[in-house]
């Protein structure tokens, strides 16, 4: 019986593989300062995107 994997759950692990293999030839330090610079820009760009949408709905 095959088991049945979600597509979100699918993304996840895609998303892990690429940072493993973005950060996997750095030291410790460098691979987290790494990772906590890109999750802000990310946290950042989530950020934009709710405001704008957020804008967006209170003009309907």
């Amino acid at each position: 019986m095959k088991p049945n994997i979600s597509k979100a759950q699918l993304e996840v692990w895609e998303w892990k593989n690429a940072l493993h293999e973005e950060i996997k030839n750095m030291g410790l330090e460098e691979g987290l300062d790494y990772l906590l610079k890109k999750s802000r820009k990310v946290a950042l760009e989530m950020k934009k995107t709710n405001i704008r949408k957020s804008m967006t709905k209170q003009k309907d």
